[in-house]
């Protein structure tokens, strides 16, 4: 029976060396993403022949039977646990398909068949060294270093170290590139998470970078942070730790630590460069991570304003009025922050550019912006398939909104940690009031930088009227218009509404075409939207006053109404 199995063991070694080098291999595992659920296997074909993959079956780890595809010699086939999700992630370099089950964090056997039930593939991951720990729910994927080596070989996979940031809500970066071919790096020792997040205000005081042995070792590894950049020691932070020892098997980080000093001068941006070194000073690591620093001193230009913040069950946004044109990286110096369930303000959680790439629908301005709207989501994708086209060449959407806030909370936005703008009240849980936006939107109908919150400033949608599969089906919609509207416009007053006060009736006279009416109560909801811009029929609405604004070209006109 032992020789019996002996045999077995080396006859199963030789197919598993031979579909290495010459068959379908996986190249990439997502087994234990942060925050959301963004599994996925790779799959590569390293033969010199196309393979059928009709009746190919994953039959351990997942359960997942493969279509009727040809996968080319140097081409690769990617399957996730929720491919909606995947491709709204991801940038999709390939189509992914689903599979039935999800991988375990802690490791297992995956499986894969052929259309003769033969195994060709047997591959045991785990989460535990000497496989890459810091896949287990740190960021990274797992890549398979050479399609020519052992897949069952914990030595021939690393951890992804290239920088794909993919952002979550929550604020964790997902590091993987499903759907391309990877290279490892045979020195790539150490790592640091969250890699384009380490932006603080000068006032921030004690900094804490977190970094990890990529590898565990069994002895203990010293190492020196180097700290270069455009920052002064001593005059722009001070070093507290900057020898790390990790012990033998050490799968927890060490803390390289600074005190950011908050001082009165006006200065720019300010970066301190992490460099390693080994303990006779040799270099190991000639770039690991940034901390950037921003002043917090000058005068403010308020340069950018609120104009509306929305929430659906998928998306969410905050929609942001470029007072005028802006450099690129002035984006720096402003942030944005919610106030949980109204306890307060947290001060930035986001800044509005912090490395993360801009997408500019239309004429892409490489070093400023111009005058105009912007948003930001946690989700690009979603939030063009909710609004739909939307025309307007100066929208900015930028992806990964790293806050999180419901339509509860109140949002600041900041200049140099200084609060020039507020939505909602920042002490108050929005539930039930007036400016709760759940599931709905608001939106300023005067632009004018204030730090207070005047409720009759906001339009304000129904509760509930963002909950269905598109902004246009609403009955309620987000009004996506991006005209600068001013107290100026307001008071230049060209139309005429009588009679005034009214039982029901009133007719509008105007020199220039109405392109919309809307009637407001004095807490800002919206109770009608005529189809008639010329006459309005009030006759439903309880006895009070209203406001109509009234859209003529670029100028937004208000009325005072009043129904007896």
């Amino acid at each position: 029976m032992r020789r019996t199995n002996f045999y077995i063991f080396n006859l199963l070694l030789a197919c598993n060396l031979l579909q290495s080098q010459n068959g379908l291999v996986i190249t990439e595992i997502m087994y234990n993403s942060p925050g959301e659920d963004l599994e996925f296997i790779e799959f590569y074909n390293n033969s010199t022949d196309t393979i059928d993959l009709s009746g190919y079956q994953i039959v351990a780890g997942v359960n997942f039977n493969f279509p009727n595809e040809r996968l080319a010699p140097g081409e690769l086939f990617v399957v996730t646990n929720d491919s909606l999700i995947y491709d709204r992630f991801y940038i999709p370099w390939v189509i992914a398909y689903q599979y039935q089950g999800s991988l375990n964090n802690d490791g297992e056997l995956i499986a894969v068949t052929d259309n003769q039930q033969d195994t060709v593939i047997q591959l045991e991951y785990d989460d535990r060294a000497p496989w890459p720990h810091l896949a287990d729910g740190l960021g990274p994927s797992i890549v398979l270093c050479d399609p020519n080596s052992p897949m069952d070989d914990p030595d021939s996979w690393e951890m992804f170290h290239e920088f794909s940031s993919y952002g979550l809500l929550t604020g964790e970066d997902v590091n993987a590139d499903p759907g391309r071919t990877n290279t490892c790096l045979d020195d790539y020792e150490f790592w640091v998470s969250d890699q384009d997040r380490h932006l603080f205000s000068e006032a921030a005081g004690i900094v804490e970078i977190p970094i990890y042995l990529a590898n565990t070792y069994n002895e203990d590894q010293t190492v020196i942070v180097w700290n270069l950049g455009s920052a002064a020691p001593d005059e722009d932070y001070r070093v507290i730790q900057d020898t790390l020892t990790f012990s033998a098997g050490q799968t927890t980080p060490e803390y390289f630590i600074v005190e950011l000093i908050d001082d009165s001068q006006s200065e720019s941006y300010e970066a301190i460069t992490i460099h390693l070194n080994s303990t006779a000073g040799d270099t190991i690591i000639n770039f690991l991570t940034t901390i950037g620093i921003l002043d917090n001193d000058g005068s403010l230009e308020s340069k950018i304003e609120l104009r509306g913040v929305m929430q659906t069950p998928e998306v969410k946004a905050i929609e942001l009025f470029i007072q005028e044109d802006i450099f690129v990286s002035d984006l720096l110096y402003y942030g944005i922050g919610s106030a949980n369930n109204g306890n307060g303000s947290d001060s930035t959680e986001f800044n509005i550019w912090a490395g993360q790439t801009l997408l500019v629908e239309t004429a892409p301005r490489l070093f400023f912006l111009e005058e105009g709207c912007a948003f930001i989501t946690n989700d690009t994708i979603r939030f063009k398939q909710f609004f739909g086209p939307i025309d307007n060449n100066r929208l900015i959407l930028q992806q990964d909104l790293g806050m999180s806030f419901n339509g509860n909370d109140a949002i600041e936005l900041f200049e140099k940690g200084q609060v020039i703008d507020v939505f909602g009240h920042i002490d108050e849980d929005g539930a039930g009031t007036d400016w709760e936006y759940t599931d709905s939107w608001a939106k300023k109908r005067i632009l004018g930088q204030s730090t207070v919150f005047n409720e009759t400033e906001w339009n304000y949608g129904s509760i509930g009227a963002l909950d269905v599969m598109a902004n246009d089906a609403s009955s309620d919609p987000y009004q996506l218009k991006c005209g600068r509207t001013t107290t100026e416009d307001l008071i230049q007053n060209d139309v005429l509404l009588y009679p005034n006060p009214t039982s029901g009736l009133i007719t509008i006279q105007s020199d220039q075409p109405i392109e919309q009416i809307i009637v407001y109560d004095l807490c800002g909801r919206m109770v009608l939207t005529p189809n008639n811009h010329y006459q309005l029929n009030l006759s439903e609405l309880l006895s009070g006053v209203y406001i109509a604004q009234l859209e003529i070209g670029d100028k937004v006109i208000v009325e005072r109404v009043i129904v007896e």
